[in-house]
């Protein structure tokens, strides 16, 4: 995977991105619907040094699954990391008020925080990912002990159209829909 090119073509979708992102928005909802609670999350929180460690959602682009998070837990700090630099332009805009969010340019497969995360969120971001497995991995180190992982991707299949159209019109395989089959 080229973590540039990616970036760059997210970039330059991210002032329109919101119009065309139905089945993420779908999968947004559905994601944040089998979430733990605010209380869940606290409890699962209360034997860790910082009672409220944050919230971490990687791959935010422009912030479908953050609108969620920042509704369903109106106590929790969350941190949003993007590789693509104006989809995290596009969020510290839309959230310049709001003190509870931080938003950065970062690696989901290299991203360190500060401390343990309670929750670790993403949203139809992992096959975008040159590794997901070894992402698994690198996050669960970051996890605080009974903190919980909430993952939507895409599977095998999805968007069976559109790789169609793209291996027609371009020759190949479109990068990136080499999805996982479960």
């Amino acid at each position: 995977m080229n973590k540039s090119a990616i970036a760059a073509g997210f970039s330059r979708a991210a002032p329109t991105y919101d119009r065309s992102a139905k089945a993420q928005r779908r999968m947004a909802e559905r994601l944040t619907s089998i979430l733990p609670t605010a209380d869940q999350l606290r409890s699962s929180s209360a034997d860790m040094p910082e009672r409220s460690a944050p919230i971490i959602e990687l791959g935010c682009g422009t912030g479908l699954l953050t609108e969620r998070l920042l509704a369903r837990y109106p106590d929790a700090r969350l941190h949003a990391i993007d590789l693509a630099p104006l989809m995290i332009e596009h969020c510290r805009r839309r959230w310049a008020g709001e003190p509870r969010a931080a938003f950065e340019v970062a690696d989901a497969e290299t991203f360190r925080p500060d401390g343990p995360a309670a929750l670790v969120a993403a949203n139809c971001a992992f096959q975008w990912l040159a590794d997901a497995e070894g992402t698994l991995r690198h996050v669960r180190g970051y996890l605080a002990p009974r903190g919980r992982l909430a993952l939507g991707t895409m599977l095998a299949g999805s968007l069976a159209e559109l790789a169609e159209s793209h291996a027609a019109a371009a020759g190949r395989p479109m990068p990136a829909l080499d999805l996982w089959d479960e």
